[in-house]
């Protein structure tokens, strides 16, 4: 039964970002990367990132992120191990969970 509750707060974390009208957007730039969080009035209350590598979960990392005025944060990634990862990024904004999964490749 809590394996189901977990299941469903987690699509309803993921509904609660598609119903923002635009997704968060994560891209890598150099040896950072950028994290561009969808404009709905106010910046994120909270943020972590958990970035799993499905070949070696040694290189898996989480990061959590500290309350900002801004809607885009950069994270250092320049000491990562390289290659393919699934992103998954949780935010809370004025008492709603969100969550963005993508999956992205570090050069």
């Amino acid at each position: 039964y809590e394996k189901e509750l977990a299941y469903q707060q987690e699509i309803d974390r993921i509904a609660n970002a598609l119903a923002l009208g635009r997704i968060a957007e994560m891209s890598v730039q150099g040896g950072n990367l950028i994290i561009l969080f969808p404009d709905s009035g106010n910046a994120p209350r909270r943020a972590e990132l958990e970035l799993m590598r499905p070949s070696d979960r040694r290189a898996d990392s989480r990061f959590t992120m500290e309350p900002s005025d801004q809607r885009n944060w950069q994270l250092d990634i320049s000491n990562m191990m390289k290659g393919h990862y699934k992103a998954r990024l949780f935010w809370t904004r004025s008492d709603t969970e969100y969550v963005h999964l993508q999956e992205i490749y570090l050069p």
